[in-house]
C-alpha cells in the first residue's frame, strides 16, 4: 500500500468508495481523448477500480480538503535496472491549479527515494500540450518524437481510418533530479 501526502493532496491506493469519482474522471471526453480510448462506462469503471484495489501501480489523487478523487497516477517498473514509466490523468475541471505538478512531483520523489528508481519516463501525444509542458517544468528532457504512434480517440481520416497521433517520450535520471533539487 502506498500513501503519500503533499500540501493539498493525498496520493493513495484506490478504494471502493472511489468508484463514482473514478467514473466522473474516466467518462470525460477530455481525459479519454488524451488516453486514446472512448469515455468509460460506470460498469467498466467499477471493474477497473476493483482491479486497482491492491495494485500499487495506480494511485488516486485525492483532495485533502474534501476527499474527492480528481485524478490518477500510474507507475510501473519496466525492468530490473531501475527504469520506471509514469502516467497521469487529471479531471479537466481541476486543471491549471497545480495539482498535476504537485502530485507528479511527489510520485517522482517516491520512485527515486523509496523504490530506488534510476530513470523515469513518460510518453504522451504531442497534442497534449499540458502534459509535455508539465514534464519540462519538472526537469524531464525530451528523448524521442515518434510519428503516428498511437491512435487518436474517435478521430477518423477521410477514408474512415483511425488518425494516429505523434507522441513524445520524456525522461529524467535520478542523478539529474538530485542535481536539480
Amino acid at each position: 500500500m502506498i500513501y503519500l501526502e503533499t500540501d493539498r493532496l493525498i496520493l493513495r491506493n484506490y478504494q471502493l468508495k472511489d468508484i463514482n469519482d473514478f467514473y466522473e474522471l474516466m467518462s470525460q471526453e477530455f481525459v479519454a481523448r488524451h488516453q486514446g480510448f472512448a469515455p468509460l462506462s460506470l460498469e467498466r469503471c467499477e471493474q477497473s477500480v476493483n482491479k486497482m484495489l491492491t495494485n500499487d501501480s495506480y494511485l488516486a489523487i485525492e483532495l485533502k480538503e474534501n476527499g474527492k478523487v480528481i485524478g490518477t497516477l500510474e507507475q510501473r517498473k519496466e525492468d530490473e535496472s531501475g527504469n520506471y514509466a509514469i502516467g497521469y490523468e487529471l479531471s479537466e475541471k481541476y486543471g491549471k491549479k497545480g495539482y498535476a505538478t504537485e502530485s507528479v512531483k511527489a510520485l517522482i520523489s517516491h520512485l527515486f527515494l523509496t523504490l530506488d528508481a534510476r530513470r523515469i519516463c513518460a510518453d504522451m501525444s504531442t497534442r497534449n500540450v499540458n502534459s509535455w509542458r508539465l514534464m519540462e517544468r519538472l526537469g524531464f528532457r525530451k528523448e524521442a518524437h515518434f510519428i503516428e504512434c498511437e491512435p487518436s480517440f474517435n478521430e477518423k481520416d477521410e477514408h474512415g481510418n483511425p488518425i494516429l497521433d505523434d507522441c513524445f517520450v520524456y525522461a529524467l535520471l535520478k542523478k539529474e533530479w538530485q542535481h536539480a533539487v
